[in-house]
């Protein structure tokens, strides 16, 4: 969760209601219409429809704000220490419409307090949460519900307890318009304020060089500030100078492999500093780099390979072992953690590969017929 979801849009929504309602210090509040949890394709308009629909989207934004595939809700009335338990789960990616009645199914099951005279107090948290739980009180007012935010303590401050509740809101009023829309794609800002944080992202508007490569910029970068850091990883740096040289040496060891203008190199990397120097050697060489994730199936990983037809393949040994060379790939494997050859053993160990994978049938055989030397 992170308090940046709240914007302007959301803070007003916690200052909407006329008739006084406000948030205690710590706390956000904001007014639900009563048309928003009383839909009409709601089974039903019972209080448990009323409260499955709150339930549901508070989940989904739960979920949206912090990844937990499962978030366990606790149900109970605000004046009472009695509550009923339930457990959501969004990861197979349901309608809108599927997963609130899944959430209505339990609550009509588990039949947990509803005519409590303070409202309704809704505590949420999910797999992997380790901080305060999020506390939703509801009060039920004329045409209207009232929601009051807190909790999650050093997580959410008010203001961005504030724009959870925008962002509830949004979600309940895009549902309504569509409930057969995946709750993945239910948005959680308003048409404003996505725009304008989209125009905020976009910065000032600067003429771009079309003509200019990746190793073209990278090389302004290098004669402007060559001892500066290009890369930190852990305990080590990459200047500029270091990054460059670094990918120039690789740049003609994969040209020696048989990269060139127009082929592909296949990277078999980590997320490293050295995946860097290969990404930018790839592109220093004239080729074209595919990512390859050593965490993919082996399945995956074939289709991919099979389909870009790399020239080269970059990896290193304990990422790929057993891979290479009859498993997943033919071309020559590049190993960054093999002390760097030369060009010339870089074609030669090219020249091996070719011959390595040369299939019987190119084989010239001898006639039965031709002469002996």
């Amino acid at each position: 969760m992170q308090s940046s979801m709240a914007a302007e849009g959301a803070l007003r929504v916690a200052e909407a209601s006329q008739d006084g309602f406000t948030a205690r210090p710590g706390s956000a509040a904001c007014v639900l219409p009563e048309r928003l949890l009383t839909a009409p394709d709601l089974r039903g308009s019972s209080s448990a429809a009323v409260l499955a629909s709150l339930c549901a989207a508070a989940s989904a934004v739960f979920h949206r704000y912090t990844g937990a595939s499962r978030v366990r809700l606790r149900i109970c009335g605000s004046d009472t220490e009695q509550g009923v338990e339930l457990e959501t789960e969004i990861s197979d990616d349901p309608t809108w419409s599927a997963f609130r009645d899944a959430v209505q199914a339990q609550i009509e099951a588990a039949r947990p307090v509803s005519r409590a005279r303070q409202g309704i107090l809704i505590e949420l948290a999910g797999d992997g949460w380790t901080a305060d739980s999020l506390n939703l009180r509801v009060e039920r007012g004329t045409a209207e519900y009232r929601v009051t935010a807190s909790g999650a303590a050093g997580i959410l401050d008010a203001e961005g307890l504030a724009g959870w509740l925008a962002a509830l809101r949004w979600l309940l009023e895009a549902a309504c318009t569509a409930p057969d829309t995946p709750v993945a794609r239910l948005p959680l800002l308003s048409p404003e304020d996505r725009d304008a944080r989209i125009a905020s992202g976009m910065g000032a508007r600067r003429p771009y060089p079309r003509d200019a490569t990746v190793p073209d910029l990278f090389a302004a970068q290098v004669r402007l500030r060559p001892d500066a850091a290009a890369i930190r990883e852990g305990t080590r740096t990459w200047t500029y100078r270091e990054l460059d040289a670094e990918a120039d040496a690789l740049a003609r060891c994969l040209i020696g492999l048989g990269a060139k203008p127009g082929a592909r190199v296949g990277l078999l990397l980590n997320r490293s500093g050295s995946a860097i120097v290969a990404h930018l050697a790839a592109l220093k060489a004239g080729a074209a780099y595919v990512p390859l994730d050593p965490a993919h199936p082996d399945e995956l990983l074939a289709l991919q390979i099979a389909d870009s037809d790399p020239a080269v393949v970059v990896s290193r040994r304990g990422l790929a072992a057993g891979r290479a060379h009859g498993g997943l790939w033919n071309c020559p494997t590049l190993w960054l953690d093999d002390p760097a050859p030369s060009p010339r053993r870089a074609r030669r160990s090219r020249d091996r590969a070719r011959r390595r994978i040369l299939p019987t049938s190119c084989i010239p055989r001898a006639r039965p017929d031709a002469p002996r030397a």
